[in-house]
């Protein structure tokens, strides 16, 4: 949901490919993270995304690869 990472790089070694995605968070989840040092911010973003995630379910599960 909302607009996708600003920089992303993929490797590929030997049967294994990694994918780091940079600056995925939307302007207001980067202010939630950034509220605070006892992370309240950092863990109230994940829980949203976590649920997002039950909601509305992955793009393709292992078993669909």
């Amino acid at each position: 949901m909302g607009r996708g990472p600003e920089e992303t790089r993929t490797y590929i070694v030997d049967d294994l490919v990694i994918v780091r995605l940079k600056r995925v968070l939307t302007p207001a989840e980067q202010q939630l993270a950034s509220t605070g040092e006892d992370s309240r911010g950092r863990s109230l973003v994940k829980q949203v995304r976590t649920e997002r995630q039950k909601t509305f379910g992955a793009v393709a599960s292992p078993r669909q690869i």
